[in-house]
């Protein structure tokens, strides 16, 4: 089966999933938990993995991200980061001003993300809650060369989640790691690389 193949049912699964998962959640409009929305500000690392390793650097990201539950554990949420890894095959010369110069090999990547996750508590720390979640969700990705000659390209990513987060009152503390399955047309003259990378994230939030 080649790679796009293997990406196009990778994420239909992925839909598949969620689908089901919002279907079966969205028969209950009561929702069990005393604050029912979460808003969180995140920083972490990019880490791509298989093929995409050999094409781009890993970096930091910066993001938010959102969580609202719906019923007796389970939550929609949505996210969206950024990061700026470097290319690591260069690319055609950039003509910038009067002299052709080595392009900046920077490329922004932008993510944004809709999901479904399941969490119940783990145990108690004193006035803290530990609680685990996984997930499952689709997302959007953009990819920015710094060099103006070289097109830019999007994508449909699939992701799993694992979280681990601390809760007291308002506040929530939260570690979570994210596997994509994404692809990258590389720059000019280069095939398209479709393979896994990762994402872990930690932030703090609010709850309402």
């Amino acid at each position: 089966m080649r790679d796009t193949e293997r990406h196009t049912a990778r994420c239909a699964s992925y839909l598949l999933v969620l689908a089901l998962a919002a279907g079966s959640i969205a028969m209950s409009a009561d929702a069990q938990d005393v604050f029912t929305t979460e808003v969180r500000v995140e920083g972490g690392i990019w880490v791509p993995t298989q093929g995409m390793k050999n094409e781009l650097t890993t970096a930091s990201t910066v993001g938010v991200s959102a969580r609202y539950v719906v019923w007796r554990g389970f939550s929609l949420t949505a996210s969206a980061w950024f990061a700026a890894p470097n290319d690591k095959i260069q690319g055609p010369p950039c003509p910038c001003g009067s002299l052709v110069q080595p392009h900046p090999e920077r490329v922004a990547v932008t993510q944004g993300d809709l999901g479904f996750e399941y969490g119940r508590r783990v145990t108690s720390l004193g006035e803290w809650t530990l609680i685990s979640s996984i997930g499952a969700g689709v997302g959007g990705r953009a990819y920015a060369p710094a060099n103006p000659t070289e097109p830019h390209s999007t994508s449909v990513d699939g992701m799993a989640t694992m979280a681990l987060a601390l809760v007291h009152e308002r506040v929530a503390m939260r570690v979570e790691a994210r596997d994509y399955l994404s692809t990258w047309d590389g720059l000019t003259n280069h095939l398209p690389v479709t393979g896994n990378d990762l994402a872990v994230h930690a932030g703090i939030g609010w709850r309402w």
